[in-house]
């Protein structure tokens, strides 16, 4: 499974009129990730500009994550649960779209992992370090996944769906599945990991 980031050097920066809209509304007013107890409704935001040469990236001071359209209709057959919105700038819409889903999954690390919880809207972020993975058992087997901030993460077989060519900007980084948490961390929706069994285990 790999991450999919940009390494493009420049930011996307959010249009402050919607930004300000946005908060208490699309997006939880305190944390600013998207309120995913408004899906299915489309998020659609609004950016000063995006630069030339970038393809994906996370909307500055929000928690939408923006993806150019190519890479949404190579993946278009794995997005059955996810909903797309409007990306727009001074002169109209864009090449770019929103993509979330209702659920999503945490990114985990070791010991020193921290994983702040939004008083408000109980979104549940991370600050994984190095080497992050995922829970096998919060894989429901669609290829796509994405963690609080629209981050989406690929499986092997979606990888090979995408012609990458067309990305120069992409920066794929490796991301682990385990049965069971290095952190010792019993996080919502978490089993009591120490009598907790994986399946077929």
């Amino acid at each position: 499974m790999v991450q999919v980031l940009s390494n493009h050097s420049h930011s996307i920066i959010a249009d402050v009129e919607w930004l300000d809209g946005a908060r208490g509304s699309s997006l939880c007013h305190k944390c600013k990730a998207i309120d995913r107890s408004k899906y299915p409704t489309p998020v659609a935001v609004v950016v000063r500009a995006i630069a030339r040469g970038l393809h994906f990236g996370p909307v500055a001071q929000s928690g939408v994550f923006i993806f150019h359209k190519r890479l949404i209709d190579d993946i278009w057959l794995h997005l059955a649960d996810y909903v797309i919105g409007e990306c727009r700038d001074a002169r109209g819409p864009t090449d770019f779209v929103t993509c979330y889903s209702k659920k999503y999954v945490v990114l985990r690390g070791n010991a020193t992992a921290q994983y702040p919880i939004c008083a408000v809207c109980g979104s549940v972020f991370s600050d994984f370090g190095p080497a992050p993975y995922v829970m096998a058992r919060d894989l429901m087997g669609g290829g796509v996944y994405q963690d609080v901030q629209c981050v989406i993460m690929l499986e092997d077989e979606v990888v090979r769906c995408v012609d990458w060519k067309r990305f120069p900007d992409r920066d794929l980084r490796p991301v682990g599945i385990r049965e069971t948490p290095l952190d010792g961390r019993r996080l919502p929706g978490d089993p009591d990991w120490a009598t907790w069994k994986p399946k077929g285990g």
